[in-house]
């Protein structure tokens, strides 16, 4: 190589005039002078530099790291080409306790560089790290608090580092050079005392960008958990504030094949309600995820698709979800959700929510109740929501234009719709469970004013003649049971019909009288289509056990008035009932119709004199 920079340097010397010739010349000394001492270094490193020395400064410096005892039992390697580097095996991170010695952590390959400068001088620093099969076990105890690393120079930095400026300030002895640490299918266990729960995750792999602990880091991983592959990568320009449980600016990732995330802005490690920022969550099959993470909600089983965006805000013990946009099973809303932690108290969400579809007994089923426990979106949660809909479905219903208020607070629940618009008319309605004990104990009351009662009773699959009119419908019960979905045989309460003019099909009772005649049954509506134009429909009954009791029912006309009575088992579909009919032309000449049958086909038999007895008519 010499006799090479030699023949070199004489070509471009015939070249050059003296004055260059010599600078080249010394320049061209100079540079293989340096060439020759790092040769020689390095050839002489191996002499230089014992293999014990540099594993020993190894233990040394994963336990100063760590502030827990290292071995390594694996006989070390060192190379010196290109760069120094040592690789140890069967390494070892442990730590006394009252139950005995606890592993921290095994690594099977630990390879690191070190300077040979450094080292040529009895001081060695190791950095640019990488990890093969690395094991790595972390208990958390029941204040939250990981027993992994707490006492060594990374703990000691973070307990350090303070903020001066906007910057991060942090001294020198405390901040050595980490470079970059790489991970080869490596594995955590996360054993949490306060749950009873192990967390796993294995084959992980990646890297982790750090120059120096005052310095900005990143990360890029992927794992497997519960049989599904995740990746994560993350940033942050104060990774001591996070580490240390004080706010820093942070920017994170996460994604699977069934759900994803995103959250840039203020995190804390320590304490939940510091977190603010821009957060994006999105569950393509929700059942899977939820299965995975393994969490039962019950009420969200029809839950197929989730997806959340929103800016956190944090006040005081409260954190806003600010310009929020859901969206589930295809249905959307936005609003604002604010989510308080007050000590010593129940967490209590508030806020507004606009939907453009909501199906209402999901929703009661999630709210409300169930059994001997509440349901678990709702245990140990405060609601206070305000929700409005432009559909909302309760059934076969569809209600437009519709106003919610939902609290849940103390083991009561109450759902108020406080306006909605059901075929053409104004429905409000109050729902309140409570639980206490094995059964639920609830009160219902629905009011439904000036709306096409035909539309309603006939989309509620109500069989058998229906008034023709616009009017009202006001019921009240007590679900029984369960509480929600409502079994009617379990059901008691009253309900009231009232309408103004209409036309019920079919039924003229002057008609009926006529074709039937007396002690023959024959079906109640009338085949020539004879209606019953009337003024007035007034009915209320009592229903208990599957089963209502007119007490009482007016149908008015100008030329005859019906006053009804009787049994209507609902719940199997059949009919008690009597019906006097009065005509305004014959004063004193009252009929009665014996009604009887199903609903859907209905007969009768008109006899003369007294009738089943009603109760007081107006």
């Amino acid at each position: 190589m010499i006799h090479t920079i030699q023949r070199m340097s004489q070509a471009l010397g015939r070249r050059l005039s003296p004055l260059h010739r010599r600078l080249l010349r010394i320049l061209l000394l100079a540079v293989t002078g340096v060439l020759a001492v790092l040769v020689a270094v390095q050839l002489a490193a191996p002499l230089l530099i014992s293999t014990p020395i540099v594993r020993n400064g190894m233990e040394q410096a994963l336990a100063e790291w760590t502030g827990d005892q290292v071995t390594i039992d694996g006989a070390p390697t060192i190379r010196f080409l290109p760069v120094p580097r040592i690789e140890v095996s069967r390494v070892a991170i442990t730590k006394p306790t009252s139950d005995g010695i606890r592993v921290l952590a095994r690594i099977s390959r630990l390879s690191a560089n070190f300077s040979l400068y450094q080292a040529l001088q009895g001081r060695i620093a190791f950095r640019n790290f990488e990890l093969v099969e690395p094991e790595f076990f972390v208990l958390r105890d029941a204040t939250g608090r990981l027993d992994w690393a707490d006492e060594g120079l990374l703990s000691a930095a973070a307990r350090n580092a303070a903020i001066a400026e906007g910057n991060l300030t942090l001294d020198p002895k405390l901040d050595p050079r980490v470079g970059d640490v790489t991970i080869e299918n490596g594995r955590v266990e996360i054993d949490d005392s306060a749950t009873g729960q192990i967390w796993r995750a294995a084959g992980m792999t990646g890297r982790v960008q750090w120059p120096r602990l005052s310095q900005p880091a990143s990360f890029q991983l992927s794992a497997q958990v519960g049989g599904r592959s995740l990746q994560l990568s993350g940033s942050s320009p104060q990774p001591l504030m996070l580490l240390s449980g004080r706010n820093a600016p942070f920017e994170g990732r996460f994604s699977s094949d069934i759900m994803s995330a995103r959250f840039n802005g203020t995190a804390n490690l320590a304490n939940y309600a510091a977190v603010s920022g821009d957060v994006e969550i999105a569950i393509a099959d929700a059942p899977t995820a939820l299965a995975w993470t393994g969490i039962t909600l019950p009420g969200l089983e029809q839950l197929k698709q989730f997806s959340l965006s929103a800016r956190l805000l944090t006040t005081a013990e409260t954190l806003r979800f600010d310009a929020l946009d859901l969206s589930f099973n295809e249905t959307e809303a936005d609003g604002v959700l604010d989510l308080a932690m007050p000590a010593g108290r129940p967490p209590r969400l508030t806020g507004t929510l606009a939907f453009e579809r909501l199906n209402l007994p999901a929703l009661y089923s999630a709210i409300t109740p169930a059994g001997d426990t509440h349901s678990e979106l709702t245990k140990g949660l405060d609601l206070d929501l305000r929700i409005s809909g432009q559909e909302m479905s309760f059934g076969p219903l569809l209600l437009t234009q519709a106003a919610l208020g939902i609290m849940n607070e103390g083991g009561q629940s109450r759902i108020d719709i406080v306006d909605g618009t059901l075929e053409g008319g104004r429905l409000t309605s109050q729902m309140v469970t409570s639980n206490s004990g094995p059964d639920v104990q609830g009160n219902v009351r629905i009011a439904l004013h000036d709306a096409n009662l035909q539309n309603v009773l006939q989309k509620l699959a109500i069989s058998g003649p229906l008034p023709q009119a616009r009017g009202s419908i006001e019921l009240s019960f007590k679900p029984g049971g369960q509480g929600f979905p409502v079994d009617w045989r379990d059901a008691e309460g009253l309900i009231r019909i009232t309408t103004g003019a209409g036309t019920l099909p079919e039924l003229d009772p002057a008609a009926i009288l006529q074709r039937v005649g007396e002690l023959n049954y024959q079906p109640l509506q009338n085949p020539d289509g004879q209606d019953f134009e009337y003024q007035k429909l007034d009915v209320t009954a009592a229903f208990k056990g599957g089963t209502a009791e007119i007490q009482s029912g007016v149908i008015e006309s100008a030329a005859a008035k019906v006053v009804l009575a009787g049994l209507v088992p609902f719940v199997d579909g059949g009919l008690a009932l009597s019906a006097r009919i009065a005509s305004a032309t014959e004063p004193g000449s009252d009929r009665v119709l014996f009604i009887g049958g199903s609903t859907s086909k209905p007969v009768a038999i008109a006899v003369r004199g007294a009738a089943i007895p009603a109760g007081p008519q107006d």
